[in-house]
């Protein structure tokens, strides 16, 4: 592989003007939480927010069929310009992206459901050319750090306006090295479904932070079964797919991707080995990075409803860094319990490092709560700040269950509920930054910017020295 670095120009400002462009001129009109073991279909998201962590209304209906990529850049004197950053690139690329939704959040939003993605504009697949543009990028991606623990923050925007995870990441500042942004959805098609983020882009740009497109299979109020099924059926269906994602790679001028396909049937294990094989072939020799998004495993059970399909020791030599999300050990829909406990998080890391690189792993750390009633498999999602704020409200103290090795609390609720909270705040982050450094791993992926306790921040400073 060539070397890696990172300059952001003019090329990444081209393609977020580009993307605002062609939602401006489509038709007005018209989000993940945990993973049971052996789900028979897609996971159901936790229901509801809590206090202090209010749900956007419903997306708009989808948008009628936007305007051709050309004419727009025709119109705006680009066409010129970006051609010559993109050598290669089709002469026409139509796209049909539909606009954001204009909601307006709730007041105070200081949290959602962890693992949501956003409610979704549910906008129309950017269409990619019959083949990815030739090599010669301007924006090759970044070389990343490797004398110190490398911090991944994932990035969303759940409503038109949403800047909680923006302002997460001015907060951080340099502690994060590399963004993830969950921007596209993969229809069955084997397209992406996205919406520009020029708030994310901007601060990239200002800052020289490298942002990985994320792609999802997130649909509802779920990862989508049937759309894993769809992109990889055959192996060309999986070329299809594979183009799609490298063409928006390069035209959005993105530093890779980040590869989050979930709830993927275990009979198609070979086929998604051969999926992330492809994709990676059209981008890694020129320099792009490929990174993928994997459930926690405590071994190798191929008939696993959630964690069949991911074989560690064939997908690691695919990417250049591998995130096991090691959260969502207990989640709603199944009883209350802790998050992520250490000794079930130091499990899930020998098991990986017995199968990848240790030099490759980043490890999945939660930033959320949640809170169940007590007795039921009934719960919600909450943020860190949030969390704490019912603590506070409901005159509970937040105690530290060292077993779990998170904060936890009781409370009850306005129906006369009682509801246990877990909380994983710095105190947790603090333990599984020790396992990351104890095990000698890459760095550390946080779910997600904007859900944080703010507290860990300085704390991060110290593990990275």
């Amino acid at each position: 592989m060539p070397p890696k670095r990172f300059t952001v120009g003019r090329s990444v400002v081209v393609a977020t003007f580009l993307a605002t462009l062609l939602l401006a001129a489509a038709s007005v009109g018209a989000g993940p939480v945990g993973r049971p073991a052996e789900p028979a279909a897609a996971p159901a998201r936790v229901p509801a927010a809590g206090p202090g962590d209010p749900q956007p209304g419903s997306p708009a209906p989808p948008a009628a069929a936007g305007a051709h990529l050309e004419p727009v850049l025709q119109e705006h004197g680009l066409l010129r310009q970006a051609r010559r950053s993109r050598p290669g690139a089709p002469a026409v690329a139509s796209a049909t992206v539909g606009p954001p939704t204009a909601e307006s959040p709730p007041p105070e939003p200081s949290g959602i459901p962890p693992r949501a993605a956003a409610p979704s504009p549910a906008p129309a697949p950017l269409s990619p050319a019959p083949a990815p543009p030739a090599p010669g990028r301007e924006d090759p991606a970044p070389s990343l750090p490797r004398d110190r623990l490398l911090v991944l923050g994932y990035y969303t925007e759940d409503w038109d306006g949403d800047t909680r995870s923006l302002e997460s990441l001015r907060r951080a500042g340099t502690r994060v090295d590399l963004v993830a942004s969950f921007q596209f959805r993969v229809t069955a098609g084997g397209e992406l479904a996205g919406r520009a983020y020029p708030r994310l882009t901007d601060r990239a740009r200002r800052s020289r932070t490298p942002v990985l497109a994320l792609f999802h299979n997130y649909a509802g109020s779920g990862f989508d079964r049937g759309i894993a099924r769809s992109i990889l059926a055959t192996a060309e269906a999986r070329e299809r797919s594979a183009r799609a994602v490298a063409w928006t790679v390069r035209e959005g001028g993105f530093a890779g991707v980040n590869i989050d396909l979930e709830n993927i049937p275990p009979s198609l294990r070979g086929a998604f080995t051969d999926y992330v094989r492809r994709i990676a072939a059209h981008l890694r020799p020129d320099g792009y990075l490929v990174t993928i998004s994997a459930p926690a495993k405590l071994g190798d059970e191929r008939q696993n409803g959630w964690t069949g399909a991911f074989d560690y020791r064939a997908l690691a030599p695919l990417v250049d860094l591998f995130v096991v999300m090691a959260y969502d050990q207990h989640l709603p829909g199944g009883p209350a319990g802790p998050i992520a406990a250490p000794d079930w998080v130091e499990a899930v890391i020998r098991y990986a490092r017995s199968q990848i690189p240790a030099e490759k792993i980043l490890l999945g750390v939660p930033q959320y709560a949640y809170d169940w009633i007590e007795g039921t498999t009934q719960g919600r999602g909450l943020s860190v700040p949030g969390a704490h704020g019912l603590a506070e409200k409901s005159g509970a103290p937040v105690l530290w269950d060292e077993g779990a090795g998170s904060g936890l609390f009781r409370y009850t609720d306005p129906e006369g509920r009682r509801r246990v909270v877990y909380v994983e705040d710095r105190r947790g982050l603090e333990q599984k930054l020790v396992l990351a450094r104890k095990y000698g791993l890459r760095g550390v992926a946080i779910w997600r910017l904007g859900l944080e306790d703010p507290g860990i921040w300085p704390l991060i400073d110290g593990y990275r020295r």
